[in-house]
């Protein structure tokens, strides 16, 4: 199902990278416009956001179809294919 989603929002996530990388490379024009690199990555980011919330809906619309005992197994798997925080050192004390 993932796999599916994933497929129907490729053309947003495509257009996503493709403003990314025209962004990135404005870095090296002689006429670097600021303003519009800012707008450029403003625009990858609602995309990318809005194409995450589709694939995040249609997930929980399937989710809530199934039993609370596989609904759980999802809820959990999902959670750990979440990336972690990087450990944190921990603070130091004066001595």
């Amino acid at each position: 199902m993932l796999q599916a989603e994933g497929q129907a929002v490729r053309p947003e996530t495509q257009r996503v990278r493709a403003l990314r990388q025209d962004a990135w490379r404005s870095l090296e024009a002689p006429e670097f416009d600021p303003v519009k690199v800012k707008a450029e990555l403003a625009q990858a980011r609602t995309l990318n956001q809005d194409a995450s919330g589709k694939v995040q809906d249609r997930l929980i619309d399937f989710a809530a179809a199934l039993p609370i005992d596989q609904r759980a197994s999802l809820g959990r798997a999902m959670l750990a294919r979440m990336p972690r925080p990087p450990h944190q050192k921990p603070a130091r004390t004066a001595p």
